[in-house]
């Protein structure tokens, strides 16, 4: 039951901090201006790292299959995107070698978890 409840809190806290940076992303990445720019890939990399992290916690087993499936359809919608492509061409190399890996396939639309 206190599993439950901290996978929930945290799936609460992620689902925040998500809502955080796409509501604060410039209005140009969805205006299907392609053109990055620092405020831009600011607010991208932020999306980069919460990705980041959530990939962390289930390769540590912190959170349910259910909820590592939810955030993996969001990579692959999200990443069908080409300014985030774009960006994260720019911004890939600040990533361990796993994560960049597994990235790389939702980019490239290969197999993944």
């Amino acid at each position: 039951m206190v599993r439950e409840q901290n996978q929930i809190q945290m799936f609460a806290e992620y689902t925040r901090r998500y809502q955080d940076v796409i509501m604060n992303m410039p209005k140009s990445v969805y205006e299907g201006d392609e053109t990055l720019d620092k405020n831009i890939l600011r607010y991208m990399s932020l999306y980069f790292n919460l990705c980041s992290e959530e990939y962390d916690l289930y390769i540590k087993g912190a959170i349910s299959p259910d909820v590592w499936a939810k955030w993996l359809t969001g990579f692959k919608v999200t990443m069908q995107r080409p300014i985030y492509q774009l960006a994260w061409q720019h911004d890939c190399g600040n990533y361990d070698d796993n994560f960049r890996a597994f990235f790389d396939g939702i980019v490239n639309h290969r197999k993944y978890q």
